[in-house]
C-alpha cells in the first residue's frame, strides 16, 4: 500500500499544500506476531441466516478474523503495507482484514481509500509472493426465492494494476475447494475511479443453504476493497395446523375424520393424527353469538362478541359424530399450531353435551356441573362424583383427562326444571394460568353444535364460569368469566 505526499512542504518563507495523499506500498516486518488467517472450515449445520446486510462497521479495526465471516488465506504470503503509515497486522500473512483508514497512524484522509459507507471495509492487501489467493466467505445463507447478492468493490490504485477477483458459491462448507465460481470464466477487475456495485443472481440455488465467497486473485497490485455486502431472499412461511382427533366420550383416536381449514383438507390416519400445511393468513372473524336462537315468543336473547383477528375456521366431520366447527383458531404465521379436536357422538339419547379441549398446559382442567334440584337433591358432578346417565342426576362426566389437551366431556342426559351451572376449574394452578390454556368449550344438543366458547385471555382466578342452562327450555346463558370463587356449589 502506499505512502502519501507530505501535505505540507516547508519552503523558505512559504508553504505549499499538495492536493492529496499519495500512498505507496512497501514491504516490512509485521509489527505484531502474524496470525495464520486460514480459518477452520465451517460446515453447513452451522446456524444460517436468511438475509445479510453487512457494512463491516461492527468489527474491531484491523481484525484478520471476524466471525461469522470466514477469511481463508490460501497463498499464506506476507503482505504489503503502506509507506509512512502504520496499523495493527501490517505486513502479516492474511486474507482480508477490517481496514479503517481513519484510525491508521497517521489517519488517512485520501478519498480514494475511504469506505463506501461508514469508516470501515474489508480489505485485501497484495501478497508479497503473488498472485493473491485470499477468500472472504459469508455466513451460511438459507435461500428461499428471489435470491441475489450484491456488494461494492474498488481498487485503491491502478499504479500496480487493477485488483482482480472472482465470486463463488458453495452448498456444502467454506473450504475453497467447495466453491463454484459464478462470476465467469475469467477474473473481474475492480475500478479505481469510484466504488462499483456488483450484483449476482442466486435463484439457481433457491431452497439450499449456501456460502458466498469473494476471492481476491490480484497479481502484485495493492489494496482490494469490499464493502456493503447484501444478500437477500424471500422465505415462504409454512404455516401448519396439526393435531389429534379423538372421540369425546371414550378419548380414543378417530381415524377417517375429515379436517378442513382455509380450503385445505386432510383425513386423520389410523392413529387419529392430521396435518395441513401452507395455510393462508387468517381474517377478522366477527363472531357474535347469542344465548338462544329458537323457542317460544317472546325470546330473551343476549349477544356475545367473541370476534378474533387473524383467525381461521376449522371444521372436522365424520359419520356418526356431530360436526366440529371452530371459527376462532389463530394460527401463527410460519409456525406449526397444534389443535386437538374431540368429536361428539351424535346425541340421540342425551339433551346436551359440553366438550372441553385445551393446550399442553396447565395439565389438568376439570369440568364441573351443578344441577338444579333433582328428586329433592342438588348434585355437583365432577371427577370425584362422576354422575350417572340413567339415574339421578341424569348427567355424567364421560371422560376425564389429567395430562393436558383433553377431551374433558360432560353430558346432561335428561334435563330438569331449574338452572344448571357449567364451569371449569384449573386444578393444577401454578405459573400456567387458565387464561393461557387455549381452552375451548363446545356445546352440543340434538340439533348439533350450539356454541363454541374460547377461554378469556385475561382475568384473575382459577375458575372459568362458562354458562348456565335453563333446564326447562335448554336456553344457554353465556358468562365466559374468569373468577376467584366458584360460581356454584363446587369448590375444586
Amino acid at each position: 500500500m502506499k505512502k502519501y505526499y507530505s501535505l505540507a512542504l516547508l519552503m523558505l518563507f512559504s508553504t505549499v499544500l499538495l492536493p492529496a495523499q499519495n500512498l505507496k506500498k512497501v514491504t516490512g516486518k509485521a509489527s505484531i506476531q502474524a496470525i495464520n488467517s486460514q480459518q477452520t472450515v465451517v460446515q453447513p449445520n452451522s446456524k444460517s441466516l436468511t438475509n445479510i446486510n453487512e457494512d463491516f462497521e461492527g468489527y474491531t479495526d484491523f481484525s484478520m478474523t471476524f466471525a461469522p465471516w470466514t477469511t481463508t488465506d490460501v497463498d499464506l504470503s506476507e503482505t504489503y503495507g503502506i509507506q509512512d503509515i502504520t496499523f495493527p497486522n501490517m505486513y502479516a500473512p492474511m486474507a482480508y482484514l477490517i481496514f479503517n483508514p481513519t484510525t491508521c497512524v497517521p489517519a488517512i484522509t485520501n478519498p480514494a481509500i475511504l469506505a463506501h459507507s461508514g469508516n470501515k471495509f474489508a480489505g485485501c492487501f497484495a501478497s508479497v509472493t503473488f498472485p493473491n489467493n485470499d477468500w472472504l466467505i459469508s455466513p451460511a445463507i438459507s435461500l428461499g426465492s428471489n435470491s441475489s447478492v450484491s456488494f461494492w468493490v474498488k481498487s485503491y490504485s491502478d499504479q500496480y494494476g487493477l485488483e482482480r477477483y472472482k465470486v463463488g458459491v458453495s452448498t456444502t462448507n467454506t473450504d475453497p475447494a467447495s466453491f463454484t465460481i459464478i462470476s465467469g470464466s475469467n477474473y473481474l477487475e475492480a475500478p479505481v475511479a469510484a466504488w462499483q456495485q456488483k450484483n449476482f443472481d442466486l435463484n439457481s440455488y433457491n431452497g439450499q443453504t449456501v456460502y458466498i465467497a469473494i476471492q481476491c486473485v490480484s497479481n502484485d497490485a495493492f489494496l482490494f476493497m469490499v464493502d456493503d455486502f447484501v444478500a437477500t431472499t424471500t422465505i415462504s412461511q409454512t404455516t401448519t395446523l396439526a393435531g389429534l382427533v379423538t372421540d369425546a366420550i371414550s378419548g380414543a383416536p378417530v381415524s377417517g375424520a375429515l379436517v378442513s381449514v382455509a380450503g385445505l383438507t386432510d383425513v386423520t390416519d389410523a392413529s387419529g393424527n392430521y396435518s395441513i400445511e401452507n395455510i393462508t393468513a387468517g381474517v377478522l372473524n366477527a363472531a357474535f353469538s347469542s344465548n338462544i336462537t329458537t323457542g317460544e315468543a317472546p325470546l330473551a336473547v343476549s349477544f356475545y362478541d367473541q370476534s378474533t383477528e387473524g383467525s381461521n375456521t376449522v371444521s372436522c366431520s365424520k359419520t356418526g359424530y356431530e360436526t366440529y366447527v371452530n371459527n376462532q383458531v389463530v394460527i401463527p404465521p410460519g409456525e406449526t399450531f397444534t389443535l386437538n379436536i374431540s368429536l361428539s357422538p351424535t346425541l340421540t339419547d342425551a339433551a346436551m353435551r359440553f366438550v372441553l379441549n385445551w393446550g399442553e398446559l396447565p395439565p389438568d382442567l376439570d369440568s364441573h356441573l351443578d344441577t338444579p334440584s333433582i328428586e329433592g337433591t342438588v348434585y355437583h358432578v365432577f371427577y370425584e362424583n362422576q354422575g350417572n346417565a340413567t339415574a339421578a342426576p341424569y348427567a355424567a362426566l364421560d371422560h376425564d383427562v389429567t395430562n393436558g389437551f383433553g377431551p374433558e366431556t360432560m353430558t346432561i342426559y335428561q334435563m330438569f326444571d331449574g338452572t344448571y351451572k357449567f364451569y371449569i376449574y384449573d386444578y393444577t394452578g401454578g405459573t400456567n394460568p387458565i387464561t393461557a390454556s387455549q381452552a375451548v368449550v363446545q356445546i352440543y344438543n340434538q340439533n348439533g353444535l350450539m356454541q363454541t366458547i374460547q377461554v378469556p385471555t385475561s382475568g384473575t382466578g382459577r375458575y372459568w364460569y362458562v354458562c348456565d342452562v335453563n333446564g326447562a327450555t335448554g336456553q344457554l346463558t353465556i358468562h365466559n368469566n374468569i373468577q376467584e370463587l366458584s360460581p356454584g356449589i363446587g369448590k375444586n
